[in-house]
């Protein structure tokens, strides 16, 4: 994927979430997280940006002291909780600066397959994930 530019990562920030725009003001744990880039990625793909407010979209950024924190688990999300492991374009979760606050984006692939955390197989559908039906995962209809 190409580098945002300021002015695309202003638009997704102000759109808010939709089936392919996560905010989040913090990174969550990594199940919680593998859970939203599972959805993602058995759906269309999509982006997830880390240090905005959900509610209001405010920019409030991660602070330095929390952003190789945030990439750690960015990463375990996607290589370890995720099975089969979730490729990210880029393979490295990226920090951008918008409004003076740093923020952390990861890109998620739409995938080939299912991905899954254990047995459950997610699509994110709005702002939530839904279990996948066995016969959409069968016929393999993501």
């Amino acid at each position: 994927m190409v580098k945002l530019s300021e002015s695309e990562l202003k638009m997704l920030v102000k759109g808010g979430e939709t089936n392919t725009v996560e905010l989040k003001l913090a990174v969550p744990r990594a199940v919680d997280l593998a859970e939203r880039l599972c959805g993602m990625a058995n759906a269309r793909g999509g982006i997830v940006i880390i240090g905005v407010e959900d509610a209001t979209h405010k920019v409030v950024g991660v602070p330095d002291e929390c952003i190789g924190e945030t990439m750690d688990v960015i990463l375990r999300a996607a290589r370890q909780v995720i099975k089969p492991e979730l490729v990210l374009d880029p393979p490295e979760p990226e920090v951008y600066v918008l409004a003076g606050k740093k923020l952390v984006v990861v890109t998620i692939l739409s995938t080939d397959g299912p991905v899954s955390i254990g047995w459950n197989f997610l699509d994110k559908t709005g702002d939530s994930n839904q279990g996948i039906k066995y016969g959409r995962i069968v016929r393999n209809d993501l």
